[in-house]
């Protein structure tokens, strides 16, 4: 999916796993997803391959830009786009850092693209490869997949050499997470109002080499909740890292409902006009926009002080 800040794009593909003598070997290193309550314990040395999976480039200063290669000059260069993509498809398996096949994984655009995420599952570790069938439709596919999804680090290599931040996706639907919930978000929060969680997500994107998280929060989170779950967000944005919120949950009822625009059901989970405290740093609206609400939604984020082009993201999805 492409998506671009007022703002522009988002995609998403379903490939099979590679065959053949491209096929991974049993013992290939691959990336695995976490539930929230793994990451209460988190530590890189119980956890498997990890060492083989980390990005080692830091990100890099990106170029300015260059009008007179412009297909059309007059485009605004302060338009940002965020790439979530499924870059090793649906495979599941198959976030190598390293394979046998040269440029399996070719990515073309990065001139054009400021954060890359990935948009697929990854399943937790020890699960077993069997239980994965390409021959059946998504609905299908059961076995656990981890909340957290993390970005290949060869694709966050790249990404970083380029300039563009690579994001981690948080994901919690109503259906293919189990009993994984944003209350694992939430556990253990500490006496002085601090969450273990938010902390441990620093210390994970800092240890595999990525800069950030996308907050896909799909399933309803009861009004007495919402508070607790928006200061988690803030305090996981104070650790440095780089947080952008999905268009479902709104502010305060924490129903989901899909606005399609910015406006004041969500612009809550991006800034506090109470506190004046930033909450994330961004938002991906759903794909239903339509007529003058991407107008409306640019209004609305600059009568909160906030800069269209780089809090408000539009979806469309390929």
């Amino acid at each position: 999916m492409l998506l671009a800040g007022l703002t522009l794009p988002a995609h998403a593909t379903d490939t099979l796993p590679w065959q053949g003598d491209q096929t991974a070997g049993a013992h290939q290193p691959y990336q695995h997803g976490y539930t929230g309550l793994d990451l209460l314990n988190w530590n890189p040395a119980a956890d498997q391959d990890a060492e083989l999976l980390r990005s080692r480039v830091p990100l890099q200063e990106r170029n300015e830009p260059l009008p007179a290669t412009q297909r059309n000059p007059q485009l605004s260069a302060d338009t940002e786009m965020f790439n979530l993509a499924g870059d090793y498809g649906n495979a599941f398996f198959e976030s190598f850092h390293d394979n046998n096949v040269f440029s399996q994984y070719l990515f073309n655009y990065w001139q054009y693209t400021d954060y890359y995420g990935s948009w697929h599952g990854m399943p937790t570790q020890g699960v077993d490869k069997a239980l994965y069938d390409p021959s059946k439709e998504w609905t299908q596919r059961w076995f656990e997949f981890g909340m957290l999804n993390l970005p290949n680090a060869a694709y966050t290599n790249a990404a970083h050499k380029n300039g563009a931040k690579s994001i981690a996706t948080i994901f919690f639907s109503g259906s293919d997470r189990g009993e994984q919930t944003y209350g694992d978000l939430l556990a253990d929060r500490r006496e002085d109002g601090t969450y273990p969680v938010a902390d441990k997500l620093a210390e994970v994107a800092h240890y595999y080499g990525f800069d950030g998280y996308f907050a896909n929060q799909e399933s309803n989170v009861p009004a007495s909740d919402v508070p607790a779950y928006r200061e988690f967000v803030r305090q996981l944005r104070e650790t440095g890292m780089y947080v952008q919120w999905y268009d479902s949950v709104t502010y305060p009822n924490g129903g989901i409902s899909y606005q399609n625009q910015f406006n004041q059901r969500n612009s809550p989970w991006i800034l506090d006009t109470e506190t004046d405290q930033r909450i994330s740093d961004s938002i991906f609206l759903n794909y239903w926009f339509s007529g003058g609400m991407l107008d409306s939604s640019a209004a609305h984020a600059t009568s909160l002080g906030l800069d269209p082009y780089e809090s408000v993201f539009a979806g469309i999805e390929a």
